[in-house]
């Protein structure tokens, strides 16, 4: 009980307003510059395609080592 009472006591503390001289003024947000805007199309990355035309078969490889490997697993023994 004693241990919910300092933890919900510290989480009030830590929740609190911080000190003023901290605090943004909002006449300063008001007053202060916005980023200028940058388009969309600049700010995405084309990456390379993940899939190619050989997926298929890379797909099909690794789910036969990842069977073949859990199957390894099943008959190893347990120690």
């Amino acid at each position: 009980m004693k241990h919910a009472l300092l933890l919900s006591i510290l989480a009030l503390v830590a929740c609190s307003p911080e000190t003023t001289s901290q605090q943004i003024d909002d006449r300063d947000a008001a007053a202060a510059d916005y980023p200028d805007l940058v388009p969309l199309e600049e700010t995405l990355v084309l990456d390379t395609p993940r899939i190619s035309e050989n997926s298929e078969d890379e797909l099909e490889a690794r789910a036969n080592r990842l069977k073949r490997r859990a199957q390894e697993l099943r008959n190893t023994p347990v120690q």
